[in-house]
Parts: structure tokens; sequence; C-alpha cells
């Protein structure tokens, strides 16, 4: 038990700098959408998607190849000067490239106009793909605590900035925000590599004494080919699933302003174009994207947590309950978000709508989208048995199989449904991944995962929304505190069946 405690521990200290920048992100929602008009906001978040595949790609799975190979190797040294050297490598000829070719890449996108816009997406690429390795660094080192002040220090300058930019100054467009996050990621680099990381034996002004910390920096900058080569290897499977997995969560935005078109069509009582619809459905996509704080901070920790453990005894059942309370996690959430989502928009901050009312139309999306995480956090946590026997090439069938099943699903149901269209396909595409990687991996890494209890509570949370649903369409006084209720009982009696009928994971093992 003790190494499950350690694990929740971690979480929740990696936790925090997911959860305090995701919040943080949706703190500025109020002002984004408030000073933005949606057809801006969606050319915003058109963008953003783009460098999230962008560092899938840059950082090549090394972080995940970092942790097998530091494992193998008995030590970090060697392994981590390898994945450092090839990704900072990796990343300064993407910038060669984007510096010279991002005007035609802004006309390929649809933004031949607007081309400084795509050249600081992809600045602010590069400056984030450099500091990947470093910050892997630290999680394998179990370093949470300099991990969250890396990320806390940067959000913070951040946010100031935008607020800066757009409150001080008075920007609304796409273009401040990019600039503010630009700068934010080179400050980043300059707290994790001077700040947070000494030089082992110097003297550190920032902590006015000598330091023997971790060391972000190789100390030989030495290529080791056959190393180099063997963690590319791994990598490049670990990079294209999580490509793959990228396009799941994140081309929806994509997918609705190009599907959608150009040209202002009629939807929900009004006329929209793609950009506008794609601005709208962001926002409220921002209040089902809370649930990824589950999954972001537990993949944080977890990862290094099922690598250094899998050889020991009682490891799967471990492995199991971690699966089993992790999902009873992310159901809570996504009951108590998708049930009070009306009243959140509606809360004021500084004078500002959690999200404007121009924007309101999408809250349908909310609920869908929740569950669609739901069961991307239930692929993450169970996709780890690939990992483990090294057997990524299952991780590339799964992704691409959901890609498939995403891109033809968003074809045939944007044009005619819009967002809510681009919300089943990922539904759709996370339900046939987690089928295929619970049953194959059954088969080559079997875990005593209590499927029957899980799916059983699964049914009980979906139903306690759909009982809140009904008290939202009554209209009646009272709605806040029916729907609390609702969620209170739910919890409580999960919680009691829980305590009376406990799992007994040693025999499951």
């Amino acid at each position: 038990m003790g190494v499950l405690r350690k694990l929740a521990s971690q979480t929740a200290i990696y936790g925090l700098s997911s959860i305090v920048g995701r919040v943080a992100a949706f703190a500025l929602t109020p002002i984004y959408t408030n000073r933005m008009e949606p057809g801006e906001y969606g050319i915003f978040n058109d963008l953003y998607a783009f460098t999230t595949y962008f560092l899938v790609i840059l950082t090549f799975g090394m972080e995940t190849a970092f942790f097998r190979f530091s494992d193998s190797d008995k030590s970090d040294e060697k392994p981590y000067t390898q994945s450092f050297l090839f990704v900072s490598g990796f990343a300064l000829l993407f910038l060669v490239a984007s510096l010279l070719g991002y005007n035609g890449f802004a006309s390929l996108l649809g933004y031949e106009s607007r081309p400084n816009l795509v050249l600081l997406m992809l600045a602010i690429t590069f400056l984030d793909v450099i500091t990947s390795i470093p910050m892997a660094k630290l999680r394998f080192d179990e370093r949470p605590v300099a991990f969250a002040a890396v990320s806390l220090v940067s959000i913070a300058f951040n946010i100031g900035l935008n607020l800066f930019f757009i409150l001080g100054l008075g920007y609304s467009s796409a273009e401040s925000v990019f600039l503010a996050n630009l700068l934010a990621s080179v400050f980043k680099i300059v707290v994790l590599l001077f700040v947070a990381s000494p030089l082992p034996g110097k003297f550190n002004p920032a902590w006015g004494a000598k330091m023997e910390g971790v060391r972000l920096l190789p100390r030989e900058w030495k290529v080791d080919g056959d190393m180099m080569r063997s963690m590319a290897g791994f990598g490049f499977y670990i990079m294209l699933a999580g490509l793959f997995g990228m396009i799941n969560q994140n081309s929806d935005v994509n997918f609705v302003q190009r599907l959608w078109g150009s040209e202002p069509q009629p939807y929900g009582g009004g006329l929209y174009n793609g950009a506008e619809i794609a601005g709208i459905f962001s926002a409220n996509k921002k209040l089902a994207v809370m649930i990824l704080l589950v999954t972001q901070a537990f993949r944080y920790a977890a990862e290094p947590f099922f690598f250094r453990h899998a050889q020991e005894n009682q490891s799967r059942s471990a492995f199991a309950k971690v699966f089993h309370y992790f999902m009873l996690a992310s159901l809570v959430v996504f009951l108590l978000v998708s049930s009070f989502a009306p009243e959140m928009v509606a809360i004021e901050i500084a004078g500002f709508q959690l999200v404007d009312d121009a924007y309101w139309m999408g809250l349908e999306v909310v609920p869908l989208m929740l569950f669609s995480f739901v069961l991307w956090g239930a692929y993450t946590n169970l996709a780890i048995w690939y990992k483990l026997t090294k057997q990524v090439r299952f991780g590339l069938l799964f992704s691409a199989l959901g890609v498939v099943t995403v891109m033809v699903c968003n074809f045939a149901l944007i044009p005619t449904y819009a967002y809510m269209g681009a919300t089943w396909a990922m539904v759709i595409s996370y339900a046939v991944m987690c089928v295929l990687v619970y049953i194959s991996g059954q088969k080559y890494y079997p875990i005593p995962y209590r499927m029957d209890r899980m799916l059983m509570y699964g049914v009980v949370f979906v139903g306690a929304y759909f009982v809140n649903a009904a008290l939202m369409d009554m209209s009646v006084g009272g709605q806040f505190w029916g729907k609390m209720l609702v969620c209170l009982v739910t919890i409580g009696g999960v919680a009691g069946f829980e305590k009376l009928a406990p799992i007994k994971w040693e025999q499951a093992a």
C-alpha cells in the first residue's frame, strides 16, 4: 500500500501544476470570449491544436524511451543524454524549417493573410519541445515539487502577460495570446535550466547556496549512435501512437472549422461560419477538458511508477487497483461538471462571465465530451501493458484505428450536426480503442481489472446525470439543490458500496 500512497501523493503534486494550468487557461476564457469574436477565438483554438501535433512529433516518444532505457541501463545518465540531444537536434531542424517556410505553411492552413500568427505558433512549439526532456528528468528522479514549481512559475508569467496584453493594452486578436505564450515559454527555459537545475557544486545566486540537485544539462555532449537509434526506434511507435491520440483529442476543432465551411450556414437558430462554430465549440469544450486534469496528473506520476514496479510481486493487482480508483475519480468529475455546467458558465470573474453568453448555445456538447474523456482516461490506463511488454506496435494499431474511426465519423457527421457530430465521433473512437486495448491486454499481459463493477458504476453515474438533466428541463425552482442531492446520493452510495463490499485485490491477483 505504501507505493500506492506515494503514487497518489506524487499525482497530487503533478496534478497541482496541471490543475493550475488548466484552471488558469479556463480563468482566461471569460476574457477571451468577452474580448474576442467567436470567429477569432475559433482561429486561436484551431492553431493551438496544431501545436499539440508538432509537440508529439518533435519529442518523438523520447520521454517514454528515456524511462524505459533508464530502467534497462540501471542508470539514467546515458539515456538522458541521448534523448536530450536527439530532441534538441530535431527541434533545431524544425526551427530552421519554420523560419524558411512559415508563409507556405500559413497558406496551406488557410491563414495566408496572417503568416505571423502561424510563425508565433511554430516558435512556441520549438521552445516547448526544448523543455520536454528536462521536465521528464524531474519526473523520473521523482522531483514532483521541482516539476510543479517550474510549471507554476511559467503559468503565472503567461497569465500576467495575457492580462497585460488584453486588458492593459486592449488587444483582442489571437496574436496577442500567442505572443504571451511565446514569452512565457522563453521564461520557462530560463527557470528550468538556470534556476531549478543548478550545475552540481556551483554557487547558485537564486538559492544563495551550493546545490547538488538534479542536473538537467547533460554532463557529456556525446552521441552514442547505437543507444540513440534504439531509443528512437522505441520512441517512433510511441510518437505515432501519441500523434494519433492527439488527432483524436484535438482535431475536432480543425475538422469543424473546415468541414462546416467559410460561408455562414444555419445552426441553432442563427447563421455561423466554420470559424464561429469552432469558437463556440472550443469555449464549451474547455468545461469538458477539466476531466483531463485527472488523466494528465495521473499519467505524469503513473508511467514512471508502472515501469519501476512492474517486476514486483502483486504488481498486477496494484495496477488493477490504480485503474479502479482512477476511473471512480473520473466518473465523479464527469457527474459534477456535466450536471453543473450551466451554473459554471454563468459565474462572474472580475465582471466577466466564465463563458460569455454568446457561446452558451454550445453547452450541449459538455456531457458527451466529458464522457469521451472518461473513455480516453480509461484507454490511457489500460494501455500500459503494451509499453511494459515492449509491444508498442499494438499502441500504434489501436491509435490508428481510432484516428480512422474519428475521421470517418467527422466527415459523415459534421456537415449536418456541426460540433455535436465531432463530439460523437470522439466518443465512438475512444470506445473502439478501449475495447481493443482491454481485450488484447488480457491476452498478452492479464491484469485483474474488475470491469463488471466498473461498468456498473458507469451506468450509475450516467444515470445520475440524466436525472439531473431532467431536473434542468423541468424549469422549476430548486434545480441546483436537487442536482446537488442527486450527486451526493450517487457519490455517497458508491463510496458506501465500496466500503461494504470491498474488492479483495490479493485474491483477484
